[in-house]
C-alpha cells in the first residue's frame, strides 16, 4: 500500500493470520482487526489505544483455506465484528470531516483475494457491514478483487466464484486483477511486480491531483477534471434504480514529457516531447489486468489521463480521445488531471457486464470443483 495513502484514505487489515499482519508496513497496528477461530472478531488496540493482550496468541489461522469454516465464525460474530469495523472506519476519517458533519468516507475500497479461504468470505460480510452501518450516506464499495490463475486449482475458483456472488448483493462495481496473467512464470516471484502495477494504477484513480495540492484553477485552464467518483461511475452499468455492478479491467500507461536535453536547459527553454493521446490508449490496452478479453466487448470505458500544466494549453486532442475510446464502448469518458511531474500517464478502465467469458469461465471451473467434491453451488443467480 501507497505510504502516502494515509493523508486521503484510512486503510484496515483484516486477516486470520498474524504472520500476515506483521508483513504491513504502512497500516498501523491500531486499525488492525483479527479473525480468531474461537473469539471472532478482534482488535489488535482498545478504543483507549492499549494493546489487546492475547492478540497474537488468538490470531494464528487455522481455517485452513476453507471459506465455510471463517464463514461459520464470522456469522456467529457478525454484530461484534461489524461494531469494530465502524468504530474503526469512524477512528480513521479526517478531523474536519467529522467537524463539518460530511459522510464519514467518500468510498471505500475493498481488496481481496478472491481464490483464498479466510478473504474470499470475509469480504462479503465487509461489504454488507458497510452498506448497512453507513446506509443513511449511501458510500460506494468497490470490490478490488484477484481472480485466481487456472493452476491455482479449482478449488480457488469455487472460492472466488462463491465469493463474487455473495458481493454481488452489496458491491457497487468489481475491478478485476486476474492472476492468469503471471501465470507463464513464477507466480511467487512476478507477483511483486504485478502488485506494483495495479497500485500504480490505483494510485493515479485515487490520489490523482489530491496529494500533489493542485487546483486547474490556479492555471487558469477550465479542463474537465476526473477523480474517483468518475472512475466508479465508470465500472457501475445502468442508472438510479437500476444500476448493478460492472466487471472491469484495468491498465495504465506512462512516458516522460522532457527530453534529456530539455533537463539540462534552463526553465524558460524546456524541451517538452509530444503526446499522442490515442498512441497512449492503444498502448494501455496490452496491459489490461483481465487475460484474454475483448476489448470491444466492453459497455463502458475510462480515460484519465494526467499531464503536466503546459500540455493543457491546447496540445491535447480530446476529440480524438473520445473517438479512440468510442471504438470499445457506446459510453466513452474521457477527462485530464494535472500533476507537477515531468510524467504523462494514462489510466483506462474498460467495463463489462455479467456476460463476461472469464466469469463463465471461472462459473465452469467452480461448478466441475462442487460436483466432485460435493460442495454447494450457487449457479449465479445474482451473477
Amino acid at each position: 500500500m501507497n505510504k502516502d495513502m494515509h493523508l486521503i484514505a484510512n486503510p484496515i487489515a483484516i486477516n486470520s493470520a498474524l504472520e500476515d499482519f506483521k508483513r504491513l508496513k504502512n497500516v498501523s497496528r491500531e486499525f488492525w482487526i483479527g479473525i480468531s477461530k474461537h473469539e471472532g472478531a478482534i482488535e489488535a488496540v482498545s478504543e483507549e489505544g492499549k494493546l489487546v493482550a492475547g492478540f497474537e496468541g488468538m490470531v494464528v489461522g487455522g481455517f485452513g483455506g476453507d471459506p465455510d469454516k471463517v464463514e461459520k465464525v464470522v456469522s456467529e460474530h457478525y454484530n461484534n465484528f461489524k461494531n469494530l469495523l465502524s468504530k474503526r472506519i469512524r477512528k480513521g476519517s479526517h478531523a474536519d470531516i467529522r467537524a463539518k458533519r460530511e459522510r464519514i468516507a467518500s468510498f471505500a475500497f475493498l481488496s481481496v483475494g478472491l481464490g483464498g479461504g479466510t478473504g474470499s468470505c470475509i469480504a462479503p460480510y465487509v461489504a454488507q457491514a458497510i452498506k448497512e452501518e453507513f446506509r443513511d450516506e449511501d458510500i460506494p464499495v468497490v470490490v478490488v478483487g484477484v481472480l485466481p490463475a487456472k493452476k491455482e486449482g479449482s478449488r480457488t475458483a469455487w472460492n472466488a466464484w462463491r465469493c463474487l456472488n455473495k458481493l454481488y448483493e452489496h458491491a457497487d462495481c468489481f475491478l478485476l486483477i486476474d492472476n492468469e496473467k503471471i501465470a507463464y512464470g513464477d507466480m511467487n516471484n512476478l507477483f511483486w511486480d504485478y502488485n506494483f502495477y495495479v497500485a500504480r494504477c490505483l494510485t493515479d484513480i485515487i490520489e490523482g491531483s489530491v496529494l500533489e495540492r493542485i487546483n486547474p484553477a490556479d492555471y487558469g485552464i477550465n479542463a474537465q477534471v476526473m477523480d474517483v467518483h468518475d472512475a466508479i461511475s465508470a465500472m457501475t452499468i445502468g442508472y438510479g434504480n437500476r444500476k448493478k455492478p460492472g466487471f472491469s479491467a484495468i491498465s495504465r500507461v506512462s512516458k516522460s514529457t522532457k527530453s534529456l536535453l530539455g533537463y539540462c536547459l534552463p526553465k524558460f527553454m524546456p524541451l517538452w516531447k509530444g503526446i499522442s493521446v490515442r498512441d497512449m490508449i492503444n498502448d494501455s490496452l496490452g496491459s489490461l489486468t483481465l487475460d484474454n478479453i475483448n476489448p470491444k466487448e466492453a459497455v463502458k470505458d475510462y480515460g484519465a489521463l494526467r499531464i503536466p500544466p503546459h500540455y493543457l494549453k491546447g496540445k491535447i486532442n480530446s476529440d480524438e480521445a473520445y473517438h479512440v475510446l468510442g471504438e470499445y464502448s457506446n459510453d466513452p469518458r474521457f477527462g485530464i488531471s494535472i500533476t507537477k511531474r515531468n510524467l504523462a500517464s494514462m489510466t483506462v478502465i474498460l467495463t463489462f457486464d455479467e456476460t463476461l467469458e472469464k466469469l463463465k469461465e471461472l462459473k465452469s471451473a467452480a461448478a466441475d470443483y462442487a460436483k466432485t467434491h460435493k460442495k454447494y453451488f450457487d449457479d449465479g443467480v445474482n451473477i
